[in-house]
């Protein structure tokens, strides 16, 4: 296999923004170990993004979308601009073209792979459910297999895309670890909406991310009614909120928003405890708060699922059935009377971070799709 040349110019594609804080992480990444990196997206409309650090950033998409961030008219207002975007990327790269074409996002993947350059390309599959999914988000089968190169988050999302479409060439299809999110030494600030909501001596639990019914809410809910002496914050932008958080029960604080990357960080450094008692893991392949959370260095308690297999072997973690809230209240109950027992699961979370899900890792790793793509 030939090494990736240190001069390597490669695009990073996310018309959308939808991936924009893996974007930057993954740009910086790949920076500092000599690849050239442009990410090509549109400007993200849910708060403020860290500046380019090392990579070229150049927010060409959906520069005329009007609407407020995650409305319909914003929504059909970028859908609109989305064909001639498409056309004017695919001119840009005619004149200019990049070695290689990493895709981290598609707003309509089967058009979209009709359209992208005629490049070397590798595609990110964050979400590996679109792979057999159906309408406009779905890929058609077969369409993939015209990619050089897959990446998935985990090995259980590569035997799920290998299934899904067995047409698929397995040695085109590789797994690449979703580091964490957020700069843990970076000094941060709460969220205001929970500036005065902290009780002196009582642990905060905190669920963070996308408000989505898979991700257990009710039975996060649930479980909380049986919870003493502790509080519990759910903080991110609601795309499917629960009934029963209007009004929050006592004890809850919510921030239905999405939050910038210095509030995040606060947030994770404030939490005594991070939940995810997610059902299922959507059609997701892992996941990106289950990352930060461990980078962050937290304690977690998640549901035993296949995607999170490995972390829970390595004890990064504390399971429980999915959608059982009287295990998922006895296991925060444990945790929060228990400094000690929490302190070494942060720890032993920690290290499974820096070892399994660094952002150097991921970057040697992508290099290596990388270099096996240019060498085919």
């Amino acid at each position: 296999m030939s090494p990736v040349p240190r001069t390597l110019a490669v695009h990073l594609l996310d018309p959308p923004s939808y991936t924009r804080p893996y974007d930057d992480a993954l740009a910086r990444a790949l920076a500092a170990q000599g690849v050239a990196v442009t990410l090509v997206t549109s400007r993200f409309a849910y708060g403020e993004t860290p500046p380019a650090e090392g990579y070229r950033l150049a927010e060409s998409f959906y520069r005329r979308t009007r609407g407020a961030p995650g409305s319909r008219r914003r929504a059909l207002s970028g859908l609109a601009g989305h064909l001639p975007d498409m056309l004017a990327y695919r001119r840009l790269c005619a004149r200019t073209p990049p070695q290689l074409l990493h895709v981290q996002w598609l707003t309509l993947p089967a058009l979209d792979l009709r359209l992208l350059p005629a490049r070397p390309t590798v595609l990110t599959l964050h979400d590996p459910g679109i792979a057999a999914g159906p309408g406009r988000f779905g890929i058609p089968a077969g369409r993939l297999a015209r990619l050089d190169a897959i990446i998935v988050h985990s090995p259980e999302a590569r035997t799920a895309l290998l299934a899904a479409q067995p047409a698929l060439d397995p040695a085109r299809i590789h797994v690449v670890r979703h580091g964490p999110l957020g700069r843990p030494a970076g000094p941060g600030q709460l969220p205001p909406e929970l500036g005065g909501s902290r009780r002196p001596g009582r642990p905060v639990v905190l669920f963070f991310g996308l408000l989505r019914a898979y991700k257990g809410i009710d039975t996060l809910l649930e479980a909380w009614a049986r919870v003493r002496d502790a509080e519990l914050w759910i903080v991110g932008r609601p795309l499917e909120l629960s009934p029963a958080l209007d009004p929050p029960p006592a004890g809850v604080t919510v921030v239905p928003r999405f939050v910038s990357p210095a509030e995040a960080d606060a947030v994770f450094a404030a939490a005594d405890l991070v939940v995810m008692p997610y059902l299922d893991l959507g059609r997701a392949s892992f996941s990106g708060v289950l990352a930060s959370a461990l980078g962050h260095a937290r304690p977690l308690v998640v549901s035993d699922l296949p995607g999170f297999a490995e972390v829970l072997a390595a004890g990064a973690a504390h399971a429980v059935p999915p959608g059982d809230p009287a295990a998922l209240a006895a296991a925060i109950q444990a945790l929060v009377e228990d400094p000690s027992a929490r302190a070494s699961l942060a720890r032993t979370g920690a290290a499974f971070a820096a070892r399994r899900l660094s952002w150097a890792e991921a970057a040697s790793a992508t290099r290596a799709v990388y270099a096996k793509v240019l060498a085919a």
